[in-house]
């Protein structure tokens, strides 16, 4: 995929950029990126699609691959499950787009893995960026191959910046959350760090036991956090 296509695919409005013209520069994340991510940073900043529902960060206030990344914006609920990953990009439901990285920072590959919502398990879906965009993105801004996507976009409009949606009960109760659960939009970091509490503690449950109760909380940093409760 070129960069002319992809030119003409936001010409077209099948792709937004809403952060170009933005300078990449190098820090404790970024620097890491293959040198074909950064110069994509650099020329075209962040990028949506599909009405928000597959998203590219770049360096911009609300879009910072750097805050992303950073385990005080979400990360940290999930205990450590990702804490080898660069997270790149999302779709709407919060899959993230990432590189695994090695101990000291540096990328284990330029393979890239899409790291599921509910559980934060990895895929590899591309073998370095250059693929990544062909066959994942641009792709999906053309028109999705994941109907869940497309279902939950007719059902809830397009989604903001700062924006994901959210399932009630979490996802990770059921083997199949999309006819069993309900969704809402709700501030991307307040859906990722429910998730991840949903996750953790739900693997922390004991073999038999059932769940008794959901709850949630403000923590004492304000941030919205959930409960779950197994007997």
């Amino acid at each position: 995929m070129t960069h002319n296509e992809i030119e003409g695919l936001i010409r077209a409005g099948k792709v937004q950029s809403t952060s170009r013209n933005e300078h990449y520069q190098s820090s404790k994340t970024t620097e890491v990126l293959p040198d074909a991510h950064a110069e994509f940073i650099n020329k075209y900043g962040a990028l949506s699609c599909y009405g928000g529902y597959f998203r590219l960060l770049g360096i911009s206030e609300h879009e910072d691959i750097r805050s992303w990344n950073d385990d005080a914006t979400w990360k940290f609920s999930w205990k450590g499950r990702i804490s080898d990953y660069i997270c790149f990009g999302m779709d709407g439901f919060g899959s993230q787009y990432a590189y695994k990285k090695e101990s000291d920072g540096r990328l284990a590959s330029e393979t890239i893995y899409l790291l599921d919502f509910a559980s934060m398990q990895p895929l590899d879906i591309a073998k370095d960026f250059e693929q990544f965009l062909a066959d994942e993105f641009l792709k999906n801004a053309i028109q999705p191959f994941d109907e869940q996507i497309i279902k939950s976009r007719e059902l809830l409009g397009s989604l903001n910046i700062g924006q994901l949606v959210s399932f009630a009960p979490p996802a990770v109760l059921f083997e199949d959350p999309f006819p069993l659960c309900d969704q809402v939009i709700l501030p991307a970091t307040d859906t990722l760090i429910m998730n991840g509490d949903a996750a953790c503690q739900y693997d922390e449950a004991q073999e038999g036991q059932v769940l008794s109760r959901i709850s949630h909380r403000i923590d004492e940093t304000g941030r919205k956090r959930l409960r779950i409760e197994f007997e």
